[in-house]
């Protein structure tokens, strides 16, 4: 989905290639003020800048509903007034008209966890999870969310924090979440900061970065299609960027003097993905090959499709990515000159990146608002 104009939605469609658009029937104020949060099931999450309502949103259908307020939550007010850092990410289930679905959000300034029954009753936002981990020297440490995915197979969401946890949460009765952590022994921790290198070189880069973390539920290879439900496996995905690249594609070292002052755009340079094995408690690093899928990752609910059986126009063993560190950019009155730029797509066998409509070389980035998110249709054919 590419930011939006005056009279419709934009998007560019990967499988025909081309920039297609979807009239808006009527004008809100969320089309001034907001930014999407997160895209699941044809469905956007949008923030309004103003106020910090939040509303799930269906540009096909047109259809609308409101989430509960995040008042309540424990954020700082001074936070709640700038509108900038309160919510993360948000995700659902399945389609909010849905009883059984569930909304599940990134929040506040420690990233924290919280859920709610969308349109469907008036509890609000509950959170959820701990707040802090203790470290090796007993401290206590903020817990941190770093991404959030849904599993249609088990049930059950999946969440990973920057400590490296990873946690499945039953949310189905609404007045007695369950947690489970999947890595009672903490041997999955190696997940989170093992770098995957081959040379010196490539782990100084690395330690360079900024590392995110993604979640995916991929189909498995021998459920990728036919009928049936899919099995499905837990994928771990790290994410190297790096905060500052010259136009020559030199990296600027933290500790190499600026530039005279001067703002590079940040960019991402390699992907690192795992197998998470929920009922053995283990992890796999996939050398080379993502069984033939293709993965999305970004702001929305990330997803993976067969891309060497039924999806021929993608490229296999491949990582599409968006932008994950563009929102702190999007208030338009910042002077930043990026944000929201960093996109492409990543062949994982090569360890090459190449562009998804927009340019990926340095010398032609640009600032990007709203940052684009990658959108799943419910009813593709009613986009023309």
């Amino acid at each position: 989905m590419l930011p939006p104009s005056t009279e419709s939605y934009n998007f560019y469609s990967l499988a025909q290639n081309k920039v297609v658009s979807l009239s808006k029937v009527e004008k809100s104020d969320y089309d001034d003020y907001s930014v999407a949060l997160g895209s699941s099931h044809g469905w956007l999450v949008l923030l309004n800048k103003r106020n910090c309502d939040l509303l799930l949103s269906n540009p096909v259908s047109n259809r609308h509903i409101k989430l509960p307020p995040i008042h309540s939550l424990p954020i700082p007010k001074s936070d709640l007034r700038r509108c900038l850092g309160c919510v993360t990410k948000v995700i659902i289930n399945c389609s909010p008209e849905d009883l059984n679905c569930r909304a599940v959000m990134i929040f506040g300034p420690s990233n924290r966890l919280a859920f709610c029954v969308p349109g469907h009753n008036t509890s609000g936002w509950t959170p959820i999870g701990a707040t802090t981990y203790k470290d090796e020297e007993g401290r206590n440490i903020a817990r941190e969310y770093e991404d959030v995915v849904y599993s249609t197979t088990k049930h059950l969401f999946f969440g990973v924090t920057k400590s490296g946890d990873f946690e499945a949460w039953d949310l189905r009765d609404p007045l007695a979440p369950k947690m489970t952590l999947l890595n009672k022994e903490g041997n999955n921790r190696v997940y989170e900061r093992s770098y995957v290198c081959k040379s010196d070189k490539e782990l100084h880069l690395k330690m360079m970065c900024e590392p995110l973390q993604h979640l995916v539920m991929a189909p498995t290879p021998n459920n990728s299609g036919g009928g049936g439900e899919e099995e499905q496996v837990l994928l771990g995905l790290n994410r190297y960027v790096m905060i500052q690249v010259r136009p020559d594609g030199s990296y600027v070292d933290d500790h190499e003097p600026r530039d005279n002052g001067i703002k590079y755009p940040y960019m991402t340079i390699a992907f690192d993905v795992h197998k998470y094995d929920v009922d053995a408690d283990s992890v796999t690093y996939m050398d080379g090959s993502l069984d033939g899928l293709s993965l999305f990752v970004g702001g929305n609910h990330s997803f993976a499709l067969p891309a060497a059986g039924d999806y021929p126009e993608l490229k296999p063993n491949s990582i599409y990515f968006t932008d994950s560190l563009g929102l702190q950019y999007f208030n338009t009155d910042s002077k930043e000159p990026y944000g929201g730029h960093d996109i492409g797509i990543y062949d994982y066998r090569d360890a090459t990146i190449s562009p998804c409509y927009y340019p990926c070389d340095v010398k032609s980035l640009e600032k990007i608002t709203p940052p684009p998110i990658w959108f799943t249709p419910a009813a593709a054919n009613n986009i023309n």
